[in-house]
């Protein structure tokens, strides 16, 4: 992995230091390892802090890119926020870039005892598969439990899941089972270079019911293992974020913009709630790109966002674009199978974008609402109790026609209201979608000016 000496070198090389109004970009980064602490070689959070202050800005602006990625595409994105959103000269733009890529989730991961010998031990695990048809999904969360209830282990009853799942999900073919096998092992093999899911693909086994659980165990811990880290920064006294919090103490700035993309709202929510406690005159806005957040942390965070939360706006694809964003393709693992095989059958194996995978196997129970995907807006969407209360304290917080932007991927125009218009029809890519990012600097216009 290179250095952050190295990264922020390639950044000065790549103009990453052009904005000058408040400090170049390479002063403005605040790079966390895989622990939460300040990565060496790069600005302190004290060092961000006196930039900060030495600009005379009146607004502190913090960005956090999405998780699951690396350093370096957390410069890039970066990079685009500086050049083409954050330009008001009396807000200071900073970037917490955190190292959460595949590569230092497993390496953190390798030093929890019996998490690799699990992930790759047949019949240990008892995770239900989740294959992605949202009806068969809620009747199988019923049969799972009964069948956990009966002590049995994976191994056990895979030949009754895969009967199930024929007899359930409408459209899955044969073929079908077999395609998606196929991009479970290109996807496993892609994102973690592990030989040993190779010879677990073959549809006529019980082998394909174990890669899919297993897969599912190991992104679950990889997710488990990023909240982590955005613990670690925001509450550790070393993290670097807590650290942040603290220089600020000593000369609060009566605004904070908190910026976050996906995972980056979990750590942006975190965040808050910290420095909430410790900056008591300081007050907020929060603006959200696809945020992977749960209605149940949502709904937790409500009244800290009554008591501290200026202004909301959350940019998110509607369900009928979510659905059409394939996450298998915006990971770019299949579209080589597309070109090579043709006929775009990988394209279709999961219809749905990353948040459908965060709501159906990253956060636990399958199905789990989500404030960005709007299918849980839903009135007659069966939820247990607590979902519906937890629906119910967010609902009792946000006006999702005044807080929330919904886009439809460019099919129809798009909201006419200033600061509302978004095209975006990727999870990732919501960052720098061009109409996205014109509606980000109106609003961004409007919450600074009270207009």
């Amino acid at each position: 992995m290179p250095t952050l000496s190295r990264i922020l070198l390639s950044a000065s090389l790549l103009g990453l230091a052009a904005f000058s109004l408040a400090a170049p970009l390479a002063q403005r980064i605040l790079s966390v390892d895989a622990d939460g602490r300040p990565m060496e070689g790069g600005p302190s959070p004290e060092a961000v802090v006196k930039g900060f202050r030495k600009s005379g800005a009146r607004t502190l602006l913090l960005h956090f890119h999405g998780g699951l990625v690396d350093a370096e595409q957390g410069l890039i994105q970066a990079r685009h926020m500086d050049a083409n959103v954050y330009r008001d000269p009396e807000t200071f733009p900073a970037y917490v870039v955190w190292n959460s890529g595949w590569g230092d989730v497993v390496q953190s991961l390798r030093s929890e005892p019996g998490v690799f010998q699990n992930m790759f031990s047949p019949g240990v695990r008892p995770y239900e598969v989740r294959l992605p048809h949202l009806e068969a999904i809620r009747r199988t969360r019923h049969y799972v439990d009964s069948v956990r209830s009966e002590g049995r282990v994976p191994v056990d009853v895979e030949a009754e899941l895969r009967d199930y799942y024929r007899r359930n999900i409408r459209g899955l073919e044969e073929e079908d089972i077999l395609t998606l096998a196929a991009a479970m092992k290109g996807w496993t093999t892609e994102a973690l270079g592990w030989s040993r899911t190779n010879p677990l693909v073959t549809p006529q086994t019980p082998d394909v019911r174990k890669v899919e659980m297993q897969y599912g165990f190991l992104i679950r811990s990889g997710w488990d293992e990023m909240k982590r880290y955005i613990d670690g920064s925001n509450e550790i006294t070393w993290g670097a974020t807590n650290r942040m919090i603290q220089a600020l103490r000593t000369d609060p700035p009566e605004r904070i913009v908190l910026v976050g993309h996906s995972a980056g709202a979990i750590y942006a929510t975190r965040f808050l709630r910290r420095a909430a406690e410790r900056l008591p005159g300081t007050r907020f806005d929060v603006l959200y790109l696809e945020p992977a957040i749960t209605y149940h942390e949502m709904a937790e965070a409500v009244p800290l966002y009554r008591a501290r939360v200026d202004h909301f706006r959350m940019f998110a694809m509607d369900d009928a674009t979510a659905r059409r964003n394939s996450v298998l393709n915006e990971l770019g693992v299949i579209d080589s199978l597309d070109r090579s095989i043709g006929r775009g059958r990988f394209s279709r194996l999961y219809p749905g974008s990353l948040l459908y995978v965060v709501s159906n196997i990253l956060e636990g129970d399958a199905d789990t609402p989500m404030i960005a995907l709007q299918r849980f807006r839903m009135p007659d969407l069966p939820l247990t109790e607590s979902e519906r209360q937890d629906r119910t304290t967010v609902d009792s917080y946000l006006d999702w026609t005044r807080d929330v932007a919904w886009s439809h991927g460019g099919v129809g125009p798009p909201d006419p209201r200033p600061g509302y218009a978004t095209q975006a029809t990727q999870h990732g890519g919501i960052w720098r979608e061009p109409v996205t990012n014109g509606s980000m600097v109106k609003t961004l216009e409007q919450w600074a000016t009270g207009s």
